[in-house]
């Protein structure tokens, strides 16, 4: 989980496991146009989540705005205020129940279309230097893609893994449905990155059976 939490630097808090908040949280605030294209969401709401609302909402009254001041140290800019002032005329509470009561069900019920994204962008893949810390639950490393396409732009089994993957993701995202969700830790739904999914899955053979065993890593520069 350490490699995960380097890649989530400024987005969440490194000492704890990411939850499905952050996760949220951290989706909203790279990819702002999709979350309101795909969830039929409002600006609004999209900002607010981004602000950190999913966040302080698991914590409740007090707590969750106590939680909300802290996003500062994870660099989500805006706290309690900025949630507030993201559904402009909402109270700091109000702003955060209405962002989960917006983006909870959304979730579920858009898992197939969020899973169709994610497949579309691995398939297209991101460089590493351009990718956003997210990116990478829905892209695999360079080195990793190169290895399993044979340096080409795709292969049979790339594709099989994308297509799996992006099942995987679909009944993560549809499992992701009660407010109670956003404080569990995000492995209870995604077990890991694209890349870990990936070595996970040629070491124990599920994606071709004659490529059991094989592990493989990623070079340090």
């Amino acid at each position: 989980m350490n490699l995960i939490m380097e890649n989530w630097r400024g987005y969440l808090n490194e000492a704890n496991e990411p939850t499905v908040g952050e996760f949220v949280t951290a989706f909203a605030k790279s990819k702002p146009a999709l979350m309101r294209k795909v969830l039929g969401i409002s600006s609004k709401v999209v900002a607010g989540i981004a602000a950190g609302a999913l966040i302080g909402a698991t914590g409740g009254g007090a707590a969750a705005m106590g939680a909300m001041g802290a996003m500062g140290a994870m660099g989500v800019k805006g706290g309690a205020a900025g949630v507030a002032g993201a559904l402009a005329g909402e109270t700091g509470t109000q702003a955060l129940q209405k962002a989960v009561d917006f983006v909870m069900p959304k979730i579920a019920q858009k898992s197939k279309p969020l899973a169709m994204w994610m497949h579309r962008n691995l398939l297209r893949g991101v460089p590493d230097d351009q990718r956003k810390p997210i990116d990478a639950y829905f892209d695999l490393d360079d080195e990793f893609k190169a290895l399993i396409t044979g340096g080409a732009k795709d292969s049979p089994l790339f594709k099989k893994f994308a297509k799996e993957l992006a099942e995987k993701h679909a009944q993560a995202f549809a499992a992701m449905d009660q407010e109670s969700d956003l404080g569990k830790p995000l492995s209870d739904f995604l077990a890991g990155t694209a890349s870990q999914y990936l070595q996970s899955w040629l070491k124990d053979g599920a994606l071709s059976p004659e490529l059991a065993g094989i592990t493989i890593t990623k070079q340090e520069a």
